[in-house]
């Protein structure tokens, strides 16, 4: 398909040799963000042509109310489609000599080195606090990319500078619950990495794919994901091997069935644990994965809580060195510890916890943490404590982040 060979996403073949309009509309959909960092729904952009939702719906699905050339120029405009993916440009000869030196002076023109120094910024931002309101910058980077894919005399680097932003924008997308186009972004960052056999960030994509089916329960699916990359084992670095063991252990421990899968489970992210000691991440590591072994502690006590061993969990917190730099981690540290406490039926200490990590939850907008808290109140609900004031409490301040659009 030549829009894939383009550096363009993998849509299927439509008529008369071109993408299916409506997949591509669908996908550009979800790739443009409102000012709240969500994505366009299908109501939005019917919005935004005068149409309804259920018309947008069969243009997405069905293909249908494309017959105008005027509503595919709107929809390009809108959606920053790029023309030729809704057939309003010429396919072009992919190994013509007048497509190179046509757009040669365009293509030597970008400068790489401003993308990567924005991935760096985007990356150090997103794992200490938040960076989720430079969504729409990122997808709008990400645009320009593949812009310069089909011209660059770079194309390898390019590429690989688009993987790298697909996991970022894949990372922020996850913290916000939209495991949809988290998946969809690896999915992009797993095709380039595949095709330069650029196995690091390969590995690093699968990792990361892994943690999104964890984050929706998905334990079968994560552990295909987290043996995927540890295939890779022999191509990337130890603190990387140690990373998948932990995601695989912590996803063994999801999907136990006995005592025998509970001991397989924290066998495998003991071996991580003894990997991070003997071999530490170093300094500055290109991959911006946050594995080392205060890492480890968190997920161990996540797997213990998951295995019904809530005295161990708590024991396995107490491990977790205080970072006041890093938020994101402060916050997961609280959650688990919400969560063990209830394991432990200490109801009030679990109210307390939970407020605690609320109002580091609400400055980073971290919404997969805020739904953990959620999901924690509705338990509390089904107890004998229900009718406490710290459950009364704890529900006003979940409601009122909401209401006031803290999340």
């Amino acid at each position: 398909m030549w829009w894939v060979e383009l550096g363009y996403y993998s849509f299927e073949p439509g008529e008369n040799d071109f993408p299916r309009p409506g997949q591509v509309i669908r996908y550009y959909r979800q790739q443009k963000f409102k000012s709240d960092g969500k994505c366009w729904t299908q109501q939005d952009l019917a919005n935004a042509l005068g149409l309804t939702e259920q018309a947008v719906c069969l243009m997405e699905t069905k293909d249908l109310g494309l017959d105008s050339i005027t509503r595919r120029r709107v929809l390009i405009r809108i959606l920053q489609i790029p023309a030729i993916l809704l057939g309003l440009a010429e396919i072009p000869q992919l190994s013509s000599t007048s497509m190179e030196s046509g757009v040669g002076n365009k293509a030597a023109a970008i400068n790489i080195s401003f993308y990567e120094e924005q991935l760096r910024s985007y990356y150090n931002a997103h794992h200490r606090k938040t960076t989720h309101q430079n969504l729409p910058q990122i997808q709008k980077e990400i645009a320009e990319m593949y812009q310069i894919l089909p011209i660059s005399h770079d194309k390898e680097r390019v590429s690989q500078i688009l993987s790298r932003y697909h996991i970022m924008a894949a990372s922020i997308m996850r913290d916000q619950c939209l495991f949809n186009q988290t998946i969809e972004h690896l999915d992009r960052a797993i095709y380039f990495t595949t095709q330069n056999k650029d196995y690091e960030f390969l590995a690093d994509a699968y990792y990361r794919q892994g943690w999104t089916y964890l984050e929706q329960g998905k334990g079968e699916k994560a552990i295909q994901s987290f043996l995927l990359a540890e295939k890779l084992a022999q191509k990337i670095p130890t603190y990387m091997k140690a990373g998948i063991l932990i995601g695989l252990g912590r996803s063994l421990a999801l999907e136990t069935q006995n005592k025998q899968d509970s001991l397989e489970a924290l066998r495998t992210l003991d071996k991580a644990a003894n990997m991070l000691r003997t071999y530490p991440p170093p300094d500055g590591n290109p991959h911006y994965l946050e594995i080392e072994i205060d890492r480890f502690h968190t997920d161990r006590s996540a797997s213990l809580i998951d295995i019904s061993f809530p005295h161990d969990a708590l024991q396995e917190l107490s491990y977790i060195r205080s970072d006041h730099n890093n938020q994101r981690r402060i916050a997961l540290t609280r959650v688990l510890y919400a969560k063990t406490y209830f394991a432990l039926k200490d109801y009030p200490e679990a109210c307390y916890m939970a407020e605690e990590a609320l109002h580091v939850i609400q400055p980073i907008r971290s919404k997969v943490n805020y739904q953990q808290i959620k999901k924690l109140y509705r338990q509390l609900k089904n107890t004998n404590f229900k009718d406490n004031p710290e459950v009364a409490h704890l529900e006003i301040l979940i409601d009122k982040m909401k209401e006031l659009g803290q999340i």
